[in-house]
């Protein structure tokens, strides 16, 4: 269950914990790259590394990752196509089904559903991949691009509104301000439109 007030040492313990899985993790992650030049494909695998979900350890006084603050959604995303790349950092938003896309069109096949291939930005830091992108959890839907980050509950009101360019730590909520409500209602609006577009018949 979430602890709502964490201690200092619930916070130290936390990160000491977490720096220590990501050194651990890219140990492990060393020996399998190790393992493929070795044989020699290392110039016929696509990497990827990512992940699920990022942590919130005590950032805004919170612990584990349900929530949709930048510290719990951001997430690492590496990609090194066969014969490898320059090295470009794009900072276009994409979505985590992007990663089947880049996988389909690697092995020569159609992407699934309303994924892109992520190749395109790998080589063009300038590459404009998405115009956002969309997460849920719980029901609750957050859309973020580059200036801005909007998240509705499951009422399908805004509950959290953040201008990234001015406020890239989140610190303070535009959420109901009136000086707000135009973008409020602009960003409500391109979530809505986005899960009506991406709905499929079951």
């Amino acid at each position: 269950s979430q602890r709502p007030d964490p201690t200092a040492e619930d916070v130290a313990e936390l990160r000491a914990n977490y720096a220590g899985n990501v050194e651990l993790i890219d140990d492990q992650i060393g020996q399998i790259l190790a393992t493929i030049e070795s044989r020699g494909e290392i110039d016929n695998t696509l990497i990827v590394f990512t992940s699920d979900h990022g942590e919130m350890n005590g950032d805004f006084g919170l612990i584990y990752k349900s929530h949709l603050l930048d510290p719990a959604v951001r997430v690492p995303l590496i990609v090194r196509p066969p014969a490898g790349a320059s090295g470009a950092v794009n900072v276009s938003p994409t979505e985590w089904i992007d990663v089947a896309a880049t996988l389909c069109e690697t092995a020569g096949t159609s992407a699934p559903g309303f994924s892109r291939s992520l190749l395109p930005g790998v080589t063009d830091a300038k590459h404009h991949h998405r115009a956002g992108a969309i997460s849920e959890m719980n029901g609750e839907v957050m859309w973020i691009d580059l200036t801005h980050k909007a998240v509705i509950n499951t009422e399908g009101e805004v509950y959290l509104l953040f201008d990234r360019t001015a406020d890239p730590h989140e610190q303070t909520n535009l959420a109901g301000q009136p000086s707000a409500a135009d973008l409020e209602t602009e960003l409500k609006q391109r979530i809505l439109q986005r899960l009506v577009q991406t709905q499929v018949s079951r």
